[in-house]
């Protein structure tokens, strides 16, 4: 039987990497939805709507699955991570937890990442509407003799050596600070030989104009993001 709405319904949804200071939360209800990254020092906040319709979508989902019904278990394990979804709803709260300790029994694993993936798909929907076009231009002082990594939390992974020599990376980030990992690799010779030249890490701030670009330099033995 399916049940409208609550008018109290909100929903939290959390991810975490284990032991490590990395997780992310959304939060949806009529009155607001916001989603919440931390990428070890770094935090973003992004506030966004969700229709009547699409929250409405959330639920029924919820209610298909049976989602009261939804259990885990204790087991012993370290350093897990995992999904935890909170449920506020008539006056009461239904956790659904498969991080840390509490392991979805097997026969509740498929509804629970059913509820899962409509919640981030509706979520993902609404977010795509505040994403900026950032573009990171590699300078010709990196490009002519090294390889190079760049990884940046929701924007990417790029490998020169496995993707080939780029010009630009391009990546859609949603407004707010982030940190770009970057290793460049100085050649020693012919096939894999090569030296880790620099390992660094480089925050850098994303603004709410559309589109923004960086550029990526090696000057001076030092790597620089302009």
């Amino acid at each position: 039987m399916n049940v409208a709405l609550p008018p109290d319904f909100s929903i939290t949804l959390t991810k975490d990497e284990g032991m490590l200071p990395v997780y992310s939360t959304l939060f949806l209800s009529a009155e607001a939805c916001f989603f919440k990254e931390k990428d070890h020092q770094i935090e973003r906040h992004t506030p966004f709507k969700l229709s009547p319709e699409q929250l409405n979508r959330i639920w029924q989902t919820l209610q298909d699955n049976d989602f009261e019904r939804i259990e885990s278990e204790e087991q012993n394990v370290t350093d897990r991570g995992g999904i935890s979804i909170s449920v506020q709803h008539n006056g009461k709260n239904t956790t659904l937890d498969n991080s840390g300790m509490h392991v979805l029994k097997d026969k509740w694993r498929k509804p629970f990442y059913e509820i899962v993936r409509v919640i981030e798909e509706v979520s993902r929907a609404a977010l795509r509407k505040k994403k900026v076009d950032v573009q990171i231009n590699i300078h010709p002082s990196i490009i002519s003799g090294y390889d190079l990594e760049v990884f940046v939390r929701g924007g990417g992974i790029y490998n020169s050596e496995k993707e080939g020599k780029k010009g630009s990376l391009a990546m859609d980030l949603l407004p707010g600070d982030y940190m770009m990992s970057v290793v460049l690799y100085e050649k020693n010779g012919p096939g894999s030989s090569r030296n880790t030249l620099l390992r660094t890490t480089m925050p850098f701030s994303v603004g709410e104009a559309k589109e923004q670009t960086f550029t990526l330099k090696y000057v001076d033995g030092k790597l620089r993001l302009e």
